[in-house]
């Protein structure tokens, strides 16, 4: 699943006009590491939350 998050990198940019839907995807991905035990996925994830202003 690391390679999932590291294809996420660059996700906040390409979602620079449309906000909610960048916070939408992840929570959703933040929602997955949790269920699956990922902690430093599920970190990261919310770490691109807080940069968005959604946590």
């Amino acid at each position: 699943m690391l390679g999932f998050l590291g294809s996420i990198v660059g996700v906040p940019y390409v979602y620079r006009l449309d906000k909610e839907k960048a916070i939408e995807d992840f929570r959703q991905a933040a929602e997955l590491f949790r269920q699956q035990g990922n902690a430093p996925a599920r970190e990261k994830a919310l770490q691109f939350l807080r940069q968005l202003g959604a946590v």
